[in-house]
């Protein structure tokens, strides 16, 4: 991208607005300054933010950069950001050079529907009770229990509520939310719980789980996709049981450059 005074705007935009997030402690709260910050921006330089933002996260990988950029793909999934404005934003990224601001602003917004029958067909456990069916109040209570067994019931448990319940449960482990992102198959919304949880959805190995899952949606996979690493990123190029979409952005971001320093 040829540099103007346009990506000179953009680029300090986006240093003030990293430094006022990173004072930010709890996710929500960056997410909505964010939204609220560049829904007074012109559609035309939030498209550069954006396209700035993906670039500084992936290449520069430095937590600033990371968290910034997290905020405005989660306030997008999310529907924080105004929509009128965001519409706009991704007109001037389809008419401007910023490919990558518009992948992952499109797919973002218009993610891949999940299956309605997969919720369906995958049994809940048993939860060690042969005699009847446990409800689903109580399987949401039982996951948030410290006992191991019931842990590892709710980890196959399909519904996404139980898996909400289960991803707050301080005995849970890396290790059984690495096994819970690479089951295959399972139901989406599961992953997707996974995928948006502010205590897991930074672990790299679970991240790594995550984008190779067919199962994960859409959205959920491209606001993973920039916090990943090189070789996840360039490996997902390969596999062909990811949808091109996101073949594409993983594409774009290995030949992104950002156009000016953090």
């Amino acid at each position: 991208m040829p540099w103007t005074d346009k990506n000179r705007l953009a680029c300090d935009w986006t240093r003030r607005i990293a430094h006022r997030l990173a004072a930010i402690s709890e996710p929500a709260g960056r997410r909505l300054t964010f939204a609220s910050k560049i829904a007074d921006i012109d559609p035309d330089a939030a498209a550069q933010i954006v396209e700035l933002l993906l670039a500084w996260a992936f290449e520069r990988r430095e937590p600033m950069c990371r968290l910034t950029c997290d905020a405005a793909l989660l306030c997008v999934i999310d529907k924080q950001w105004e929509s009128d404005h965001l519409a706009r934003t991704r007109e001037c990224c389809a008419a401007m050079d910023t490919p990558l601001a518009w992948t992952f602003l499109a797919g973002l917004s218009d993610p891949l529907a999940a299956a309605e029958e997969e919720l369906a067909v995958i049994a809940p456990p048993s939860y060690g009770v042969a005699d009847r069916q446990i409800p689903l109040g109580e399987r949401r209570s039982l996951a948030a229990r410290p006992s191991r067994t019931l842990i590892e019931h709710a980890m196959r448990d399909p519904h996404p509520m139980v898996t909400q319940r289960l991803l707050e449960n301080p005995k849970l482990t890396e290790n059984d939310v690495v096994w819970m992102s690479a089951r295959r198959p399972t139901v989406p919304e599961v992953l997707k719980k996974i995928a948006l949880h502010r205590r897991w959805r930074y672990r790299a190995r679970a991240m790594r789980a995550l984008v190779y899952n067919p199962w994960l949606p859409l959205d959920a996979a491209l606001s993973l996709l920039p916090l990943c690493n090189i070789q996840t990123v360039g490996e997902l190029l390969g596999d062909a049981k990811r949808s091109e979409f996101l073949r594409t952005a993983a594409r774009l971001l290995l030949k992104t450059r950002p156009f000016c320093q953090f």
